[in-house]
C-alpha cells in the first residue's frame, strides 16, 4: 500500500532513464535504488555541476580543440564545461 503511495507521488524522473556518463540507464526506480546502494556517487564526477556557479564567461576556442574537448569529455563521462572548469581549475591551482 505504502509503495503504491510513493509511486502515485513520486516527482523524479522517468523511467527508462537515458545513460548519463558512466551512470547507465535505469528502467525502474528499483533499479536505480539498487545501483546506488552499491555504488559511490563520489566516483562519478557529477557533483561538481551542481556546486553554483557565480560568473560565466565566454570562450572561443578553434574547432579541432572543441572536437578534442568534447571528445575527452565524453570518454570521462562529463560535460565539456565541467571539464573545462576542472581542468582550468587545476592550471589555476599550480600557477599561483
Amino acid at each position: 500500500m505504502i509503495k503504491s503511495i510513493y509511486k502515485k507521488n513520486y516527482k523524479g524522473p522517468k523511467y527508462p532513464t537515458e545513460a548519463y556518463g558512466k551512470i547507465p540507464a535505469f528502467h525502474s526506480l528499483e533499479e536505480e535504488a539498487n545501483f546506488w546502494d552499491t555504488h559511490d556517487i563520489v566516483n562519478y564526477e557529477l557533483l561538481d555541476e551542481y556546486k553554483p556557479k557565480q560568473k560565466s564567461i565566454v570562450l572561443r576556442v578553434q574547432e579541432a580543440m572543441k572536437l578534442k574537448l568534447e571528445k575527452v569529455a565524453k570518454k570521462k563521462g562529463v560535460s565539456v564545461s565541467v571539464l573545462s572548469r576542472t581542468w582550468l581549475a587545476e592550471k589555476l591551482r599550480t600557477s599561483v
